[in-house]
């Protein structure tokens, strides 16, 4: 897309679990660069988190090493490459649990998802934007047994702009994240929890940062740096996993690196076909 047009809602942002190669999949190895457009991005990010769930009610001990997860990831090296985007290291805002007052849907819009999350800030459960905000990150761990109806099953999150009280420009920024409660189970301890997700985090937040509202960093084909780096180019026959590696004690998706055209931190580009075998990369 020409630089001033707002990427697709079905193109932006979406990351995809270990089954489902379709998702991105012009994306993965594309070496051409990511072009700026109008620049559009979080230069001093902040996220505020909300636990959407009975499920962290009950275990507090899974809110708490997820923000330590965020508070390490937005302080630490994984951002140090988003300087040559202009974004600057980030800090975690703060976080609230939510148990949903009655059984959520099965399925659950983008439009859904906003309106909830307005509906947080009109009741000041969770901080409101400013009327020209450009750092204010939602990161929403959707309810159990909900799945993002207008996205598709195999999709473990993605990120959103959109107007909080009709401003000039989007200043409501939010990724929803469904990967924790792909499976049948729910996660049996903490860390099972943050490694089922963290991942997938780490690649919504990148792109959300670099590319707030569709007008930052992307190629014309929609393709965001997370995109491009989160697995090789599948086969229908063959399906790809996730490109992860750890970064200060946590799983991460590597990101593109326009300066080094390489995927950040690992400095590899995704091998155009399938791996034979499983292509996760522990660092």
């Amino acid at each position: 897309m020409g630089t001033g047009e707002r990427i697709p809602h079905e193109s932006r942002g979406a990351n995809t679990g270990q089954s489902c190669y379709q998702v991105n999949d012009s994306c993965h190895g594309w070496v051409g660069g990511v072009p700026r457009n109008d620049g559009h991005v979080m230069e001093s990010p902040q996220v505020s988190v909300v636990y959407w769930d009975a499920y962290f009610q009950g275990e507090p001990g899974a809110v708490d090493l997820m923000n330590t997860f965020f508070t390490d990831i937005l302080g630490g090296r994984f951002m140090r490459g988003l300087r040559q985007y202009g974004v600057g290291a980030g800090k975690l805002l703060g976080h609230q649990t939510i148990v949903p007052a009655q059984p959520p849907p099965a399925s659950m819009s983008r439009e859904d998802i906003e309106n909830q999350l307005i509906e947080w800030i009109d009741q000041e459960v969770v901080p409101a934007p400013t009327p020209d905000e450009r750092n204010l990150l939602y990161v929403i761990f959707t309810p159990n047994h909900t799945t993002f109806g207008d996205v598709g099953y195999c999709t473990c999150g993605y990120h959103q702009s959109g107007r909080y009280r009709l401003p000039t420009n989007d200043n409501l920024f939010w990724a929803a994240i469904q990967e924790w409660h792909h499976g049948d189970k729910l996660p049996a301890d903490p860390r099972d929890f943050v490694d089922s997700c963290s991942w997938c985090v780490s690649h919504e937040m990148v792109e959300a940062f670099t590319n707030r509202d569709g007008r930052g960093y992307h190629t014309e084909t929609g393709c965001e740096i997370g995109d491009i780096c989160e697995c090789a180019k599948g086969s229908p026959t063959q399906k790809t996993p996730i490109i992860k590696t750890a970064v200060d004690g946590w799983w991460v998706e590597p990101y593109w690196d326009n300066v080094n055209r390489s995927c950040y931190p690992l400095h590899i580009v995704p091998r155009s076909d399938a791996p034979v075998e499983g292509y996760e990369i522990e660092g």
